[in-house]
């Protein structure tokens, strides 16, 4: 059974403090992970360091993309009502991995050729100091 595994984040501190209270942002990490060949991937995330009050919420998602020579748009997996549909998320709370340092993963065997790595930071109703110093691994194995 072979893998790779991929360092894909450094250590590095992600900051969303000044999100508005409810309010959540998006941001492509990687635009484009060659996954061909493999059909189980996991991901796995450091917590180096963490400031969260509870409802604040960051999850790392990884969609399923398929790019062409031919046009430069992105094609990703989508629903029915056209929204791009993630096959593997993580996602990291305030108790969620309960200690710091830590470490919280998730799997899946539902990926394509190609994957993208995104995150979404949402604030709690009131705003207050998010942060996480967070680094990530990919996992990728030929079989489970």
């Amino acid at each position: 059974m072979g893998g790779t595994v991929v360092n894909l984040v450094d250590r590095r501190r992600l900051e969303f403090s000044s999100l508005a209270g409810s309010a959540s942002q998006s941001i492509t990490l990687i635009p484009s992970i060659i996954a061909c060949g493999y059909v189980f991937v996991a991901l796995y995330a450091r917590l180096h360091a963490r400031s969260m009050a509870a409802g604040q919420l960051l999850t790392f998602s990884l969609y399923n993309i398929l790019p062409s020579d031919e046009d430069a748009r992105e094609f990703v997996e989508t629903d029915g009502a056209g929204s791009p549909v993630s096959c593997l998320d993580l996602t990291l709370t305030s108790s969620l991995p309960t200690a710091v340092p830590g470490m919280y993963s998730n799997s899946t065997s539902s990926t394509g050729p190609f994957l993208k790595l995104g995150l979404k930071a949402t604030q709690a109703s009131s705003p207050a100091t998010f942060y996480v110093e967070v680094s990530l691994l990919l996992l990728m194995r030929e079989s489970r």
